[in-house]
């Protein structure tokens, strides 16, 4: 605990203003030279047993820790002014009781005027150069009134006082010039520090500038090279995607030329076949026929498609009557069916409102997916056809399912069942001539009247498949 107390109070305080921590440090040094040498002094007059000087001794220790209280407190002013008003009463108190160092302690004075000025600044000189011709003219008096008795040999009469009062008066001119000029140094030097401050804090500003502009600069480069890769992205997607293209280019062409060269390898067996054996071209005539309607039905499907995908079919949209326009395609398959042994029905849905489509392309799509459930049920087999209404959300919805007892499709199938020149197993099994366009003709003309083509089939023989056809009404 003593130990802490000694250490507060013999280490100088800091502050905000710099001069006052200057003082502060300087006061500190001034008082610790003095406590120093003042504590073995006092333990060699306690050994000699001399109690004027143990007092004397004392009291300067007193002084000197309450001085070191107030500087703690941050009275570094009135600490200044204390030692300095101490200092001088010492001097002037050597002056009187002589001991000798009369001439030595006169010159004590302008060491106090050193001393206040520099703790109590540049007009401390002055004030302590009256206050020292005060004490000069009282010691003065004192001896001429005969109040003191002191072998005061440098100070005999009052010449002698004028000139002490001219070497001090030029002392206390000098240091006030000198003290003025440090503070003035110290004043550039202040004004230095705050031109350097100001120059770093522009510096820092800067510094923060470029450091803004060089993550800008990162930022567009990031987003540069997110664009580069978005870029790199899209194009390789597109290389794909052409990549796709030309192998579905290539298939198609196989495919094509695989059903073209079919038909007419049967027409120029046919061919030879009637020449060789006319007695039978009746036969053979049918057969012709039948590869020519085949040969029809590709290239149809083929222009077809080439016109849907070219925008090049001119839709007339008008009002249609479902119920009517598959009473007629139903109709007209009735003796195929019946050939086939197939019961081909038709259920109308009463008051069935009337669409906006093409009426054509809406037969032909009724056509497409009538001919596959005529193709894929067996004999004794049945086709249902109905018309219906349903509402999904604020749309209303007029459709049509065609049904059947067919080999079914297969889940796995279902996704592709409408990808041009796709066959499902069913379809590749049954021998039945195809060319895997119907069902994408159909489910693109479905597609441009903002309607959807449906497919349900569990792939078990004899559940069938259905098909069914949405559009929206106006």
């Amino acid at each position: 605990m003593l130990r802490e107390l000694i250490r507060s109070l013999l280490t100088p305080p800091v502050f905000e203003d710099e001069e006052q921590t200057r003082a502060a440090l300087l006061l500190n040094t001034i008082l610790l030279a003095l406590l120093v040498p003042a504590i073995p002094e006092l333990l060699i007059t306690l050994v000699q047993g001399n109690p004027e000087d143990t007092l004397t001794i004392i009291g300067l220790i007193g002084v000197i820790l309450i001085l070191l209280a107030l500087m703690r407190r941050g009275q570094v002013y009135l600490a200044s002014v204390l030692i300095s008003l101490t200092v001088m009463g010492a001097v002037t108190l050597f002056v009187l009781t002589g001991n000798g160092l009369h001439d030595l302690v006169i010159l004590g004075y302008p060491l106090v005027m050193v001393l206040a000025s520099l703790l109590l600044g540049k007009h401390a000189p002055l004030l302590f150069c009256l206050l020292a011709l005060f004490c000069l003219t009282g010691v003065y008096l004192a001896e001429s009134a005969g109040l003191v008795d002191t072998p005061f040999r440098g100070l005999s009469g009052p010449e002698d006082l004028g000139i002490i009062a001219i070497q001090l008066g030029l002392t206390a001119g000098f240091l006030r010039v000198m003290i003025a000029g440090l503070h003035s140094s110290l004043d550039r030097a202040r004004r230095n520090e705050a031109r350097l401050a100001e120059a770093n804090r522009e510096l820092e500003h800067e510094v923060a500038e470029r450091a803004a502009v060089q993550a800008e600069i990162q930022y567009l480069n990031d987003q540069l090279e997110q664009r580069v890769a978005n870029r790199t992205a899209a194009l390789q997607a597109a290389n794909e995607r052409l990549i796709a293209l030309s192998r579905v280019k290539d298939e198609f062409v196989s495919n094509v030329s695989h059903e073209l060269r079919t038909p007419i390898t049967s027409l120029r067996l046919r061919h030879h076949l009637l020449v060789r054996q006319p007695e039978r071209s009746a036969e053979h005539l049918e057969v012709v026929k039948r590869e020519i309607d085949r040969l029809e039905s590709l290239i149809e499907d083929l222009l077809t498609l080439s016109r849907l995908d070219q925008d090049r079919i001119e839709f007339k949209l008008g009002p249609v009557d479902l119920n009517a326009l598959i009473a007629d395609y139903v109709s007209d398959r009735q003796p195929l069916a019946a050939g086939r042994m197939l019961d081909l029905a038709f259920t109308p849905a009463p008051g069935l409102p009337l669409v906006q489509a093409d009426g054509h392309l809406i037969g032909q799509v009724i056509g497409i997916l009538l001919t596959n459930a005529l193709n894929y049920t067996p004999s004794g087999g049945r086709i249902s056809v109905k018309t219906c209404l349903r509402a999904t959300g604020e749309v209303t919805w007029a459709g049509f399912s065609i049904q059947d007892t067919g080999p079914g499709i297969l889940p796995e199938e279902q996704g592709e069942i409408f990808t041009r020149f796709y066959r499902g197993e069913a379809g590749r099994a049954s021998g039945i001539p195809g060319t895997g366009l119907g069902l994408a003709i159909a489910q693109e003309i479905v597609a441009r009247h903002q309607g959807n083509i449906e497919i349900a089939s569990a792939g078990i023989p004899g559940n069938g498949t259905t098909f069914s056809v949405w559009l929206p009404l106006p």
